[in-house]
């Protein structure tokens, strides 16, 4: 496995735990249109940190989209993980009851039943193949906007009309 190909998965990580926190304030905003391009707009920033760097290493549009396609479903799996993490350790103010220090509670294991099935796996599975399929066609089209970009242009030579 190359290197890069770590920095790729770092990169979906960090960004899965980032966006947990930016999904949370873009919540407030309006009107609708502008927080849907928000919200899914910055999906593009670990597209193009993954996507670029894998077409210019391989000068392959098809390797910058998996690459692409292994950092979204990063981020997908690191958010959801993350939530889990957060309710269980650090807690979360409207869900008390699924915080660690509750666990002598009668409720507790059914209750993480219910938000492991539900909230985390079912998220994982509803998200997981927009990362594959979107991440992949994402990152493709801009590797391969990137290589047209950077397509070797045929020097002229001098004195030559």
């Amino acid at each position: 496995m190359k290197k890069r190909w770590l920095i790729y998965a770092v990169i979906g990580i960090l960004f899965g735990v980032a966006d947990f926190f930016y999904q949370g304030l873009m919540q407030n905003l309006s009107p609708l249109a502008l927080q849907l391009a928000l919200i899914l707009g910055v999906w593009l920033v670990p597209a193009l940190l993954v996507a670029l760097p894998e077409a210019r290493a391989t000068r392959s549009s098809w390797k910058a989209g998996l690459a692409a396609m292994f950092s979204w479903s990063a981020a997908v799996l690191a958010y959801y993980l993350f939530m889990a993490i957060k309710l269980a350790y650090i807690g979360e103010p409207s869900r008390p009851e699924m915080h660690i220090s509750n666990s002598a509670a009668p409720e507790f294991l059914a209750n993480w039943q219910v938000v492991l099935r539900y909230d985390i796996l079912g998220g994982i599975k509803e998200w997981v193949p927009l990362a594959l399929i979107g991440g992949f066609l994402v990152g493709w089209a801009m590797g391969g906007l990137y290589l047209l970009w950077t397509k070797p242009r045929p020097s002229r030579k001098p004195g030559v009309a």
